[in-house]
């Protein structure tokens, strides 16, 4: 922790906010809608609360790069899928060799919207859980390294 300045430090004095010697862990409530429309027409509104823990490192790395306008996430999986079809990159797998192809930037930097009426969490999704089974509770490491954010339904 000493690798960061005084000055550049942030302390977030809340009862919903911990620190511990190696992470901040952050407690969060999330509000929102879930609206739905019944057989005879009427349309239902039932608020509905999510907690989530968001857990962060505090360890700090000891190198990083910032490419500024390359555009994070797409920015880096764009690079990516060019220079993996300019170098006709291959890979084997049990169903037999495979080449790069654009779905996976489609889906990964993509959101669907199914409709007007929406169950929780099935208003927009990412284009990557439209070609999988939909996750009940998520649970797992975020895209920020060292973070991991824990779902539960209140």
């Amino acid at each position: 922790m000493d690798a960061v300045p005084a000055s550049r430090r942030v302390f977030v004095d809340s009862p919903n906010v911990r620190y511990e010697d190696d992470q901040i862990i952050a407690d969060y409530r999330y509000s929102a809608n879930e609206v739905t429309k019944r057989p005879n027409g009427v349309v239902h509104v039932k608020p509905v609360e999510k907690r989530l823990q968001i857990r962060t490192n505090r360890k700090v790395n000891r190198l990083g790069l910032m490419m500024v306008g390359w555009g994070g996430n797409n920015g880096s999986t764009l690079t990516a899928a060019i220079e993996a079809h300019r170098q006709g990159i291959t890979w084997k797998t049990r169903q037999g060799l495979r080449k790069p192809n654009w779905l996976g930037s489609l889906t990964q930097a993509s959101t669907v919207q199914i409709g007007w009426y929406l169950l929780p969490s099935e208003a927009r999704f990412s284009g990557r859980d439209f070609w999988k089974d939909r996750p009940g509770n998520v649970s797992g490491k975020s895209p920020i390294k060292g973070s991991e954010i824990y779902l539960t339904e209140v």
